[in-house]
């Protein structure tokens, strides 16, 4: 099982009579792309460079047998941009740890109000962070709102939030073990998944089980993710976002109902059981012969 690898030697696996799979979360086609467009001309030219390896994966995806995506939108552009025929990949979703991940009730504390929580897996512009800064800054005239951004800011970053004169709103924590970053999820009022783009969005379940109201952006997988669980609002659009933000902020009941709606879906389709079952039947389907290597 190559999990994204994409490397010219997993063709040889096959060869040796193994049979393999491989994962694909979503084509690194899509990061190049936003990427680029958020880079000068200098940093262009080098990452034109550094995305050399992005023809080979699509290559080896063309020749690597059944695939394994989390989402249809990820099938989409796996199709579109690494050029990979529909019947051989295979949707599994992502799972999450709903014994981890869940509301905490009123032995944990009550929610903090006013607190926003969002999660960067990176800080790239595929993650839409300069985006909630904004929609923040326009909310902090108004209301009592502090933002938690969990992950490593960039230097542009933090010259961003300075220049917004966010520096007593917003906290940057990272390297949080598993047990505090759900504790933090859990105590949140409101997240947001401001991304550009995503090929699911773990963080989005992470929040949807841990019973907070979430706020996505209608980009790649989000919408298919969330479903009617989340608000969702357009990408890159600061003010859509922060009036997303005000109503979820003063709606009590709207944020009691979003709550229950993300527990429901994600006990329904996100659930790790679910998961290990649907990539276990692929498996021996692939062992028995019934899907090509």
């Amino acid at each position: 099982h190559d999990n994204q690898g994409l490397g010219y030697g997993m063709l040889g696996v096959p060869r040796l009579g193994l049979p393999m799979v491989t994962s694909i979360h979503h084509p690194i086609t899509v990061d190049k792309r936003l990427d680029l467009a958020a880079s000068s001309l200098l940093q262009r030219l080098n990452k034109h460079r550094w995305y050399g390896f992005v023809r080979m994966q699509g290559r080896v995806a063309r020749r690597a047998g059944p695939l394994i995506t989390v989402s249809e939108s990820s099938k989409n552009d796996i199709c579109r941009d690494f050029r990979v025929r529909r019947d051989a990949v295979h949707i599994v979703p992502l799972g999450v740890d709903a014994r981890l991940f869940r509301p905490r009730g009123e032995d944990a504390g009550p929610r903090v109000r006013g607190r926003i929580v969002t999660v960067i897996s990176a800080d790239s512009p595929l993650k839409g962070l300069p985006t909630l800064l904004r929609a923040v800054a326009k909310l902090v005239t108004e209301r009592d709102v502090h933002l938690m951004v969990v992950g490593t800011p960039s230097t542009a970053t933090r010259k961003q939030a300075a220049q917004l004169d966010l520096a007593d709103r917003v906290t940057f924590v990272s390297g949080l073990p598993d047990e505090v970053y759900a504790r933090l999820l859990a105590s949140a009022e409101i997240a947001v998944v401001p991304s550009m783009y995503e090929g699911f969005s773990l963080p989005a379940v992470e929040h949807m089980a841990s019973g907070t109201p979430l706020i996505a952006s209608r980009a790649g997988a989000l919408p298919e993710v969330t479903g009617d669980a989340a608000v969702l609002v357009t990408p890159g659009d600061a003010e859509e976002l922060a009036a997303a933000l005000r109503t979820l902020h003063d709606g009590e009941a709207e944020r009691a109902s979003m709550a229950e709606r993300g527990l429901a879906r994600v006990g329904e389709r996100f659930a790790w059981p679910a998961v290990a079952a649907a990539t276990v039947a692929l498996y021996r389907k692939v062992v028995n012969g019934e899907l090509a290597c």
